[in-house]
């Protein structure tokens, strides 16, 4: 199956934020260990924890979901989808038109975004 274009930027883009958080997580903890201050590593690990709300808020932007027992197409609240658990192929959701707990395909709107 084929990729769209679309599809491989939105991973492309969330794939180099991720690097950017890791290299500015080891580099903060490099700096702090150099110079013997720990509020560098605090503030470096601040820094990259709102990097990663963001990241997630990214990633929910452009994430929707897709019943398997009824096929309804839906976006979760975001609260239901942080602390929902993800498998294999999607997440475990409660289904808005059936009420059903189940496994749910997830896709992506491409050029999602943050909202």
């Amino acid at each position: 199956m084929k990729i769209p274009h679309n599809h491989k930027r939105y991973i492309v883009v969330m794939l180099l934020q991720i690097f950017l958080i890791v290299i500015l997580e080891v580099s903060s903890i490099c700096l702090a260990w150099s110079y013997k201050s720990p509020m560098i590593f605090i503030g470096g690990l601040v820094i990259c924890l709102l990097l990663a709300i963001l990241l997630a808020k990214y990633y929910y932007a452009g994430a929707f979901f897709k019943c398997s027992v009824c096929e309804t197409t839906f976006k979760p609240s975001q609260i239901e989808f942080m602390r929902n658990v993800n498998v294999k192929r999607g997440r475990v959701l409660t289904c808005p038109k059936c009420s059903k707990k189940v496994q749910c395909k997830e896709g992506f709107v491409y050029g999602g975004g943050f909202r």
